[in-house]
């Protein structure tokens, strides 16, 4: 049985407590940036120990040390029945956590993007002929993260686990109401760790960003995780904590400055973008089907006049991806200025974009489309496995299960 915290026992002081993690703090003033690297963390040698070592966590390529993370996205019990059972979803995110549990080296820790459920009463407060009463909604919803948590309580006590709320965890237009109830089972719905003495990430709340007009809590909330979105990213370049390094020379101490050039991933439900960073609802004619619904590709992406903001922001700080769900398919892009947009297919139902096939068949003719999309990975259920290496740099893999 699993002894270390998960859910609201681990996303507590904007951070993520778990022991295999290199940078562990629990202290709610820190918000994820003490236990930067240079600081004295007695977790460091667990996660990066010497080239004997057997520890699952530690995966050596030549000189470099890399480690893993994986992310996971829209389990979301119920979506495939409309609510009436979720036995396939289950069964989806069991294959996960076993594909996960069986992996050499295991990943340091994964993050499920949102949408971890599908009900949600705001769905079906507005439709004419729902089959549920708000308080079976309630029921539902309740019981689907009961399952959730039992079946994610599986996954090895070597991984980490964030989980990101979505729109259907929280609504379209969260609430007080709604987020109070979310954070009362998973925690804080935004957060930040290092996961190695160079990498550091920073986990988002896009429904807020999204749509923040549910009330005028919420609204307020949008401008708190702003604020502290900007102050991480800012603190990470210009933070003055050093490590000391001793020379070969006895005595000789010099201070090296470790922060300015470590690598920055971002996650969230919802992608900035699909194709292009300045789409927009108007720019954008593709569209999913979903059980005689027509969605817009708009819908699945954060408003051009929030994402300019949040945009900037990276551009400033030079973040290098950002991770994201909510479009139930694969797909990457690139922003002008460097930055990965990785969107990861579910582990539900997938879904098919007009506008992702228009994209490929301009790419396939020479000299038109958008060359930075990559739009091969396969529409299948799975999960993304990536690499980190000691200098940063990375590699994604979408793996099917």
């Amino acid at each position: 049985m699993n002894t270390i915290p998960r859910f609201d026992q681990s996303q507590i002081g904007r951070t993520l407590v778990h022991p295999k993690l290199f940078q562990q703090t629990n202290s709610a003033s820190d918000d994820g940036i003490s236990g930067t690297p240079g600081e004295n963390n007695s977790n460091k040698d667990k996660i990066f120990p010497d080239n004997n070592s057997d520890d699952p966590c530690e995966l050596k390529v030549g000189a470099q040390n890399i480690h893993r993370f994986v992310i996971c996205a829209d389990t979301q019990y119920g979506m495939i029945t409309d609510n009436e059972e979720w036995e396939m979803e289950l069964e989806y995110s069991r294959k996960a956590v076993q594909f996960m549990n069986g992996m050499n080296p295991r990943p340091i820790f994964c993050c499920v993007c949102g949408d971890l459920t599908d009900m949600d009463r705001s769905f079906e407060v507005n439709k004419k002929n729902s089959n549920f009463t708000m308080k079976e909604c309630d029921e539902i919803q309740l019981q689907q993260r009961r399952d959730f948590k039992t079946t994610w309580a599986e996954l090895h006590d070597d991984i980490a686990l964030v989980c990101l709320c979505g729109n259907h965890d929280v609504g379209n237009r969260p609430t007080e109401r709604s987020m109070r109830l979310y954070k009362k089972e998973f925690g804080d719905d935004y957060l930040a760790f290092w996961s190695s003495p160079k990498v550091y990430n920073i986990f988002l709340n896009t429904t807020l960003f999204s749509d923040p007009s549910g009330d005028k809590s919420t609204e307020e909330m949008s401008r708190l995780q702003f604020r502290w979105l900007e102050e991480r990213l800012r603190n990470v370049r210009s933070n003055p904590s050093h490590q000391q390094e001793k020379k070969q020379n006895p005595g000789e101490i010099v201070n090296r400055r470790l922060n300015s050039d470590a690598t920055i991933f971002v996650f969230g439900h919802h992608p900035w973008f699909l194709f292009d960073e300045n789409e927009d609802k108007d720019t954008m004619t593709g569209f999913c089907e979903w059980k005689s619904n027509i969605i817009p590709d708009s819908y699945f992406v954060i408003p051009k006049e929030t994402r300019i903001l949040v945009m900037e922001l990276f551009r400033k700080y030079n973040v290098a991806a950002s991770f994201a769900g909510h479009f139930h398919q694969n797909l990457v892009s690139e922003t002008s200025f460097g930055m990965k947009m990785i969107i990861t297919g579910p582990l539900s139902a997938m879904l098919e974009s007009s506008g992702k096939k228009e994209q490929k068949a301009m790419i396939s003719r020479k000299g038109t489309g958008n060359n930075n999309l990559l739009i091969d990975e396969p529409d299948t259920l799975g999960l993304r496995l990536v690499e980190v290496s000691e200098d940063g740099s990375f590699r994604h893999e979408f793996i099917s299960i």
